[in-house]
């Protein structure tokens, strides 16, 4: 029986393997028969199988649980990326939200700014238009303000050449002097129109300036107008308006002023042109042939009435 627990602690300690088989039954057939012998052999297998059943179990187990384990980490690590994915989904979904409400927003706001900019484009063209209508009212009102400009000119000098007309002449006695100063003297015999004060003005005006001058000069006479040829200025050398310096008439100087040989004396060309200076106007310078002829070396100023 010790034999027996010493082979079966033996075989207990012992590589379990056909050989070890096969050499246990070798070893015991000398003192165990065969049956026992296959029996022990079989228990031995019979174990074995079992440690090795028990074994597969135990490893099939712990792959088991190892692998609930690792399907529980991968599990919990799926659930916490979900997680954080669900946290960031509805960050970003929040965040989307926002930037709608934002995008909302502005497009309010940029509709608004539109109407806005349509509303000031429709002022600015009705701007435009309300100036363009002032500016052609205001075209209008310069073109007839030029008219009127033009009109109030023309009526200026029509009232100016009036004033002229109706006004009284006059004569400047410091141009007439200057002018007649240093030149050749000659006696001056005035005549003007009756019953015309402005001729009759003129008339003793040039006397006294003549005298003042040192020239001699009669005192000025009224005109004696008669009938027919008489009844005119042209009678007594004079021009029907204005001053006229009239000379001596001759046929030979007549005849050398006819062809534009004129041969004018120097006293009647100071004469004149000191009457044109200060009274500005043009002194009309004539012979007169007929009774009525002024005197040799005479000169006569007729005047005449305004035009």
């Amino acid at each position: 029986m010790r034999a027996d627990r010493l082979n079966w602690s033996q075989t207990a300690n012992m590589p379990i393997s056909a050989t070890t088989a096969m050499a246990a039954i070798d070893t015991s057939s000398s003192n165990v028969s065969p049956i026992e012998a296959a029996t022990r052999v079989h228990n031995l297998v019979y174990l074995a199988y079992v440690a090795v059943l028990v074994l597969a179990a135990f490893f099939t187990w712990l792959a088991w649980k190892t692998g609930n384990k690792v399907q529980d980490a991968i599990r919990a690590d799926a659930d916490a990326r979900i997680a954080e994915a669900s946290s960031k989904g509805t960050a970003l979904e929040n965040a989307n939200l926002t930037l709608r409400g934002q995008l909302a927003t502005l497009e309010t706001k940029t509709a608004d700014a539109i109407a806005e900019q349509r509303k000031v484009e429709i002022a600015l063209s009705e701007d435009r238009g309300r100036t363009a209508k002032l500016e052609l009212e205001a075209a209008t009102q310069r073109e007839r303000a030029a008219k009127a400009d033009e009109r109030a000119a023309d009526a200026e000098s029509s009232l100016l050449f009036l004033q002229k007309r109706t006004a009284r002449r006059s004569v400047n006695g410091q141009i007439f002097l200057a002018a007649l100063d240093a030149k050749p003297k000659a006696e001056v015999e005035i005549m003007y129109l009756k019953d015309d004060p402005d001729s009759w003005q003129i008339a003793m005006q040039l006397g006294g300036l003549l005298h003042q001058a040192g020239w001699k000069v009669k005192f000025p006479t009224p005109l004696p107008l008669g009938e027919g040829d008489e009844a005119s200025t042209y009678a007594f050398g004079g021009v029907p308006d204005g001053v006229t310096v009239v000379r001596h008439w001759n046929q030979e100087e007549f005849d050398k002023l006819r062809i534009g040989q004129d041969d004018e004396p120097a006293s009647a060309v100071a004469l004149r042109d000191a009457i044109s200076r200060a009274m500005e106007i043009g002194a009309t310078a004539t012979m007169r042939p007929g009774p009525h002829n002024p005197p040799e070396g005479t000169l006569r100023i007729v005047v005449a009435p305004k035009l």
